[in-house]
């Protein structure tokens, strides 16, 4: 295909002319100026008017249109995300999206599923979006961090480019998601990874337990690694004992100290001894983390008296899970009977279970 089919990615004033467009080219590839000298692309100046132009050239309705829409789109979602750094995206580039919209929803084309391929450089639009961001988001105060993760689309909590993705996108394909994930964990933004876990499709089982409430509530507390200050992240479990009677094992998954950890609260299962049907927690490292030794305590709230917790702790090496035998490879803790019970004292009256996570790094000699 010649660059003649794909309508033009950037186009303000709607000129074809070869000058004006070695000009864009020219402008396109300067460096980026300092902000008080930058001058941003408008999302008015985009889209809509240059692909009506071009639409109306080609004619609407072939596979050939459908294939020429999507391959301008792509190019445009590619400018904006990896080579214009001319448009800010957290102000400005938003706005495109909505242009791209409206082309595809007038040509019958999937914008979400689109953007939720992995067709830039093997990743989706959200990987770049959530990578090529400048800084991390700030993690806000628990009160705030526990109301916003009671919503199933944290969208106030997320800058307006990734906001606008996960509009077109939701609910994420469980690869939209990971790759979400590892975006976060390259940004190494434990908070950006809380708000856009809420956009994956729930479970069955939660979605008739919960009735449209979010299952798992997670939160944390700013830790400083210059102090080797712990990182806590506290949970609150909806239904839990349900869900796990029902689906076997719930997950949690957080970001902290450059790494994706992975939290299983799981029933083991029949033929493994006599351990079979007991209820354990396990905490480890997820794919792409690198070993870490720890010193890490669980606490689970006792709610008949709260000076009397569940604790569990743990100093060693947590590495990621890559076999079947868990033990030796991370932090497991087997559950007492009481857990279990259905009038249990770790479990409130709405049937959920609360509880924390310490997590410190130790300094190993070498």
């Amino acid at each position: 295909m010649v660059d003649s089919d794909v309508p033009p990615a950037y186009d303000s004033t709607g000129a074809s002319s070869s000058r004006s467009d070695k000009k864009n080219a020219s402008q396109a590839a300067k460096p980026l100026a300092s902000s008080s000298s930058r001058s941003h692309l408008k999302a008015k100046d985009v889209g809509v008017r240059s692909y009506e132009k071009y639409m109306g050239k080609i004619g609407i309705g072939s596979p050939k249109v459908l294939q020429k829409v999507k391959t301008g789109v792509q190019k445009i979602l590619t400018d904006l995300l990896l080579k214009q750094n001319n448009i800010d995206t957290e102000t400005e580039g938003f706005g495109i999206l909505e242009d791209c919209s409206k082309i595809c929803a007038t040509h019958k084309v999937d914008l979400g599923g689109m953007l939720r391929e992995k067709s830039i450089d093997g990743h989706t639009a959200l990987y770049w979006a959530i990578v090529k961001r400048r800084k991390v988001l700030p993690l806000p105060d628990t009160e705030l961090q526990k109301r916003v993760g009671q919503s199933w689309q944290a969208e106030e909590a997320l800058p307006r480019l990734i906001q606008e993705l996960l509009s077109f996108m939701k609910p994420l394909t469980p690869d939209a998601t990971a790759d979400a994930r590892l975006a976060c964990l390259h940004a190494g933004d434990t908070w950006l990874f809380q708000c856009i876990r809420s956009y994956s499709a729930p479970t069955a089982t939660d979605l008739r337990l919960l009735e449209g409430q979010v299952a798992d509530i997670l939160h944390f507390s700013q830790f400083s690694a210059d102090t080797n200050m712990p990182f806590v992240v506290g949970f609150q479990l909806k239904q839990f004992q349900k869900r796990l009677k029902m689906s076997k094992f719930i997950i949690l998954e957080f970001i902290a100290f450059g790494r994706m950890f992975y939290m299983k609260f799981y029933v083991t299962a029949a033929g493994e001894g006599e351990d079979a049907g007991r209820w354990h927690v396990y905490v480890t490292l997820n794919d792409d983390s690198a070993p870490i030794f720890v010193n890490a305590t669980l606490i689970i709230d006792y709610f008949e008296d709260p000076s009397k917790p569940y604790e569990y702790t743990i100093a060693g090496l947590i590495r990621r899970h890559t076999s079947n035998v868990i033990s030796g490879l991370g932090m497991l803790a087997k559950f007492p009977d009481p857990f279990m019970h259905p009038q249990s004292p770790y479990i409130d009256s709405e049937g959920t279970l609360c509880g924390s996570l310490s997590i410190s790094e130790r300094r190993v000699d070498s």
